[in-house]
């Protein structure tokens, strides 16, 4: 999806991402994972690199190559600058690996 995405942009030529704090390639985070990050969302515990509250719910995130840091990809909201990245350490292993396990009432 992300990848249609960016060939709508530019059709003619590969157009690639960098996030501006690692200089590294963002990628398209997997769905188990943006499905893990949505669940933090939904319960207000995902936090922007600046202290805010992520909000609304993400459609689409791209992350670093390093894993480091994830950032909001879709049409309406697509935000790629350093105060408004996630940490991806916000996202339990345990909470991404199952989802019938949750941590602190995130399910």
């Amino acid at each position: 999806m992300i990848y249609n995405k960016l060939m709508a942009i530019t059709p003619h030529k590969p157009y690639r991402l960098y996030c501006p704090v690692t200089k590294t390639l963002l990628e398209p985070l997997n769905r188990d994972r943006l499905k893990c990050l949505n669940r933090l969302v939904m319960a207000g515990r995902a936090r922007h690199v600046d202290g805010t509250t992520v909000s609304p719910a993400l459609r689409d995130a791209v992350i670093t190559a390093d894993g480091r840091l994830i950032y909001r990809f879709d049409s309406r909201h697509t935000i790629i600058q350093a105060a408004k990245a996630i940490s991806a350490d916000q996202l339990p292993e345990i909470v991404c690996r199952n989802d019938r396990v949750g941590i602190d009432g995130v399910q």
